[in-house]
């Protein structure tokens, strides 16, 4: 399994930055929800030929991330497909922790968009059916075993300060295993389809 971890902002529903869910940094200070660009990343859409959940990450002005993580891809690829997403955030702690998950993902090399029913436009780097998409209940989050190290003194691999690892092959330590084996028993609650109180003003 590769696990791709990214680091983006904390919420409760990631459906829309709400009056009862603004995205919030790792101080705990709100955020500008015009700029955080992962506030629908757990938002479900139907597309022409499915239910996806359509993620963004910005890896650094303004730009997706950079197929060449994936060492073994082709460097003419345009995509990597079959992807672990893992999405952390800080949580009321300060420590980072996995919210969700994209089970089965296609990382795009180029922004791409789909206009809904709405009139809005929503970009997107990362997609996935919403069948193997995961959103962990706020309490789940807190545990200790969803905690993702971030590399720093003593910290030889994790999250990087742009907040990207990527987890594959022989190299995967145990950390990185052990959570993948959680992903794949993971049977509890599912905040997919859980919506904030207030909507979207």
């Amino acid at each position: 399994m590769r696990l791709l971890f990214l680091r983006i902002a904390a919420m409760r529903y990631y459906k829309g930055a709400v009056r009862d869910d603004p995205p919030r940094g790792r101080d705990g200070q709100t955020l500008d929800g015009e700029t955080v660009i992962e506030k629908y990343n757990f938002d479900p859409v139907q597309a022409p030929n499915g239910e996806f959940c359509l993620g963004c990450f910005d890896a650094g002005e303004g730009l997706p991330l950079p197929l060449e993580l994936f060492e073994e891809l082709d460097p003419d690829a345009d995509r990597a497909e079959d992807v672990t997403v893992v999405w952390c955030a800080p949580n009321e702690n300060g420590a980072v922790c996995v919210v969700g998950w994209y089970a089965r993902a296609t990382v795009l090399g180029f922004w791409d968009s789909l206009t809904l029913d709405t009139g809005y436009v929503q970009e997107y780097d990362i997609l996935d059916e919403a069948s193997a998409c995961v959103l962990l209940p706020p309490e789940e989050r807190e545990k200790l075993c969803w905690q993702v190290p971030e590399i720093g003194p003593g910290q030889s691999f994790g999250l990087s300060r742009g907040g990207v690892w990527l987890a594959e092959g022989e190299k995967q330590p145990e950390l990185a295993r052990r959570i993948a084996r959680q992903i794949e028993q993971y049977r509890g609650e599912n905040w997919l389809r859980r919506y904030p109180e207030f909507p979207e003003e």
